[in-house]
């Protein structure tokens, strides 16, 4: 049995976002609102339209294996704030998000669903290829079907969405983003990879190069490119820069510090303290350790010149 305050817990969380219709739901982590996301859906959005309910996504902000598993290190694709509004961005009628917690940990599937049913009029709910629930992911595909028997609702099963026979999932395309793919992971994804976060000040290597960059600040656990040196694009404000962005150490010099800075190509306004977004287009090179200043230089000029002959392509696509 539930404990009361498990209950209380999911009860707080849902009742925020809860309303009389009846809905079409589906639940997840959602990290990234990839192709595979999109896929289910539009699944979801199809039910919806075709029998007039109301489509709902729960999501979890955190994922369960921060609470399920000792020294898990999570690594998103994006913030909460970013993924809700991809989702909602996608026409569904209401995004519920969830921080999953130990008490909702302990809940088991039938438990967790009845929770659900006291505040959703739910009316399906809809499956993804790999759909686990409840405590010790005991609520399979078949036991959700037997729950909604009980529980008078439907279930819909929604096959895993590929590209060249390989399942799209949030684990490939963070594979992809870690070694640096990032030109493979917008065919995955469904846009260009892309980080966010604050400038602040650095050590003025670039300005002192002739090339001044805004070193960012993002959130610690979203996932980074690896090491090196790539061709972007760079917003503020709402507008659109060309840039190269350098990720690492700097081997080159002793303050051998990790940093995001990007070279915004024909701008020179100051941006500290601004929120800045940069998209990810083609990686360049690795980082590399130059002999003496001038022979960097001489590359950085290389670098922009490759960057702005791919983002100008990217622009005629």
């Amino acid at each position: 049995m539930t404990s009361k305050y498990s209950s209380l817990e999911l009860e707080k969380q849902i009742s925020k976002f809860t309303n009389n219709q009846e809905t079409i739901l589906t639940i997840g982590v959602f990290d990234g609102v990839h192709k595979g996301h999109q896929h289910l859906f539009k699944k979801l959005n199809d039910i919806a339209s075709k029998t007039t309910k109301h489509s709902t996504v729960i999501t979890f902000i955190n994922h369960p294996n921060t609470i399920l598993t000792s020294n898990f290190l999570p690594s998103y694709l994006y913030n909460a704030e970013k993924k809700i509004q991809l989702i909602k961005d996608l026409n569904v009628n209401s995004v519920i998000p969830i921080t999953f917690n130990n008490s909702i940990a302990s809940l088991t599937a039938v438990e967790f669903i009845e929770i659900l049913k006291r505040k959703i009029n739910i009316h399906t709910i809809v499956l993804g290829h790999d759909f686990a629930m409840g405590k010790d992911r005991q609520g399979t595909k078949n036991e959700i079907v037997n729950i909604g028997s009980k529980y008078n609702f439907l279930t819909a099963n929604v096959p895993p969405y590929k590209q060249k026979d390989t399942i799209v999932s949030t684990s490939m395309i963070k594979k992809m983003i870690l070694n640096g793919e990032v030109n493979n992971v917008s065919k995955s994804l469904g846009r260009n990879f892309e980080i966010s976060g604050k400038v602040i000040k650095g050590f003025s290597r670039g300005k002192k190069l002739g090339y001044p960059t805004a070193n960012i600040e993002i959130e610690p656990n979203i996932i980074k490119p690896s090491n090196g040196i790539y061709a972007t694009f760079t917003t503020i404000n709402k507008k659109i820069y060309f840039s190269a962005t350098t990720i690492g150490i700097a081997p080159t010099f002793k303050e051998q510090k990790y940093s995001i800075e990007t070279y915004i190509i024909d701008f020179e306004k100051s941006i500290y303290s601004q929120n800045i977004t940069i998209e990810f287009i083609e990686k360049l090179r690795n980082e590399i350790k130059f002999e003496n200043i001038e022979t960097l230089k001489y590359q950085i000029q290389l670098d922009i010149q490759k960057t702005k002959n791919i983002l100008n392509k990217q622009i005629l696509r």
